[in-house]
């Protein structure tokens, strides 16, 4: 679903960005609130912080880095 928000949503990547970094800090506390949970939720959340990274590190001016190191 957060895939498909990346193509309605075109060239407004902080956008995209916020909401993956969100999804993935939900699912760290989610996880330190329930604790065992199944390996297709963490393959999720692991999937979601690659293309946070990814998209970060695609970003020729360093601005995303700056404004979301903190969180990353």
């Amino acid at each position: 679903m957060i895939n498909k928000f990346d193509t309605l949503i075109g060239i407004f990547k902080k956008y995209s960005l916020e909401l993956k970094l969100f999804f993935v800090e939900i699912g760290v506390k989610f996880t330190k609130t329930y604790i065992d949970i199944n390996q297709r939720f963490y393959d999720s959340i692991e999937d979601m912080y690659f293309s946070v990274i990814q998209m970060v590190n695609d970003e020729e001016t360093g601005e995303l880095y700056e404004q979301y190191e903190k969180r990353i």
